[in-house]
């Protein structure tokens, strides 16, 4: 058993782009949903063409517990009313097998105008399906799967993108993203940070998206999360962060609840939705 944190001595806090956070709420009574908006504004990629969707939506940890998509509706209205071109799921779809079915409905709301795509998190595999039958229920809502897989742009102007399995119960393969190096604009899928964070001297792109940690969930004014769910605790709670090469990594507090008892609930850390432009 370890005693003390790992460390990725390559990566630390980027406070040279500024992350701007609003609230943002919709819906009303039991369907209504508040949270914040994170927005990350990336800087001019030399020689990136003209593109034709330029805004991302990057949500993770739904961690869905109702047998019914309709408490969502606040959440979908939010998130359509933002009109992304690009909509990112980080993995933790649903809590149990038995709330699947009620979370793919909701990833169904969702629109997008160029694509929609996701990566699986530690609860896809706890749930005891194959990755081929994930990989179908989530292209069942109109969703590509990503799994140590990379997408090419379909489009002069799309960003390349790449997924990763998940670091805890999965085999995350980093160089799947080799194939997009020399593409003007490369996003990365994680669902959790420590997936990327050994990857020394990897290509990774240009930015990388992850959850899990749920930012904390519980976060203490002034120092911030207790627990993160990773071997790497508080270097990686929330956040963006930058690697010497100059990637960068944007860490969600996600949307959903994990924990027992009177640990399940979120303390100074609200729900958040990632609104990514460039």
């Amino acid at each position: 058993m370890r005693f003390w944190p790992k460390s990725a001595p390559d990566w630390s806090r980027d406070r040279t782009l500024p992350v701007c956070t609003e609230r943002l709420q919709a819906g009303s009574g039991r369907t209504a949903w508040a949270g914040v908006l994170v927005r990350l504004r990336l800087p001019a990629v030399a020689a990136a063409p003209a593109g034709l969707g330029r805004r991302l939506l990057f949500f993770s940890d739904l961690h869905w517990e109702e047998l019914d998509a309709g408490p969502a509706a606040g959440l979908v209205e939010a998130m359509n009313s933002l009109r992304p071109d690009w909509l990112v799921f980080g993995g933790d779809l649903a809590r149990h097998p038995r709330f699947v079915a009620p979370a793919l409905e909701i990833l169904r709301r969702l629109e997008a105008g160029r694509g929609r795509l996701a990566v699986p998190g530690n609860w896809e595999h706890r749930c005891h399906e194959s990755t081929d039958w994930w990989r179908q229920a989530f292209a069942s809502v109109g969703f590509n799967l990503l799994v140590n897989e990379f997408r090419l742009p379909s489009v002069a102007g799309d960003p390349g993108f790449y997924g990763l399995d998940d670091v805890r119960t999965g085999c995350p393969d980093s160089d799947c993203a080799e194939p997009l190096r020399g593409l003007p604009l490369v996003l990365g899928l994680a669902h959790s940070p420590a997936a990327v964070a050994p990857a020394a001297g990897r290509f990774l792109g240009h930015l990388v998206l992850a959850g899990h940690t749920h930012g904390g969930q519980i976060r203490i004014p002034g120092f911030g999360a207790l627990v993160t769910s990773t071997p790497y605790w508080k270097q990686f709670e929330h956040g963006l962060y930058r690697r010497r090469d100059g990637v960068r990594m944007l860490v969600s507090a996600g949307l959903g609840l994990a924990g027992p008892g009177l640990l399940h609930r979120r303390v100074f850390c609200p729900p958040e939705l990632v609104l990514i432009e460039w």
